[in-house]
């Protein structure tokens, strides 16, 4: 027995009902009485071969969502310790007259302009192992400013949350 032609693939307009799955079972039947033909679509194919990306994206998003989380706690507990630790400046400020919006500006300037060298590092790092790892894909994907743009504002807007809320609420500004 021949395994040539054991494998038929059968372009259709969407799923094919059971009355059309009887026809093209009819039309193998009369040239090999003995095949037991299984049809499978090709989508449930693919889907399947790519069940452990997907696995791999839900597990990789969670840790996306946890590394957030500690982050916002971490620049939080930054924010107070440094709100703690500049007491006496924040006071002799507030006495010369500086207000609460200058006040939070000059603690927040230091933590941006560490998020914002972070983040430059972490552009170059990102795009060279993401450019890496795209290239292996049949479907080729081109990496552009936009992604990066987008994350380094969210990290601008985690440092503004955690940043403010810690330095409008830590010291008594």
């Amino acid at each position: 027995v021949n395994d040539y032609a054991s494998i038929f693939y059968i372009r259709t307009n969407g799923n094919l009902s059971r009355d059309q799955q009887k026809q093209v079972i009819s039309v193998f039947k009369q040239f090999d009485h003995e095949i037991t033909p299984t049809i499978v679509p090709l989508g449930n194919i693919y889907k399947a071969k790519f069940v452990k990306d997907e696995q791999v994206f839900k597990m990789v998003s969670w840790g996306t969502y946890l590394a957030i989380l500690l982050s916002f706690v971490g620049i939080l507990s930054l924010s107070v310790l440094n709100v703690d630790r500049r007491t006496k400046e924040i006071g002799i400020r507030k006495v010369v007259g500086s207000s609460e919006a200058e006040i939070i500006g000059i603690l927040l300037g230091e933590t941006l302009l560490l998020i914002t060298i972070a983040s430059l590092f972490a552009f170059g790092v990102s795009y060279y192992l993401l450019s890496q790892w795209l290239n292996h894909f049949a479907l080729k994907i081109s990496l552009h400013a936009g992604y990066f743009i987008i994350s380094g504002l969210l990290a601008f807007v985690i440092v503004l949350l955690a940043g403010g809320g810690g330095g409008g609420g830590g010291g008594g500004v």
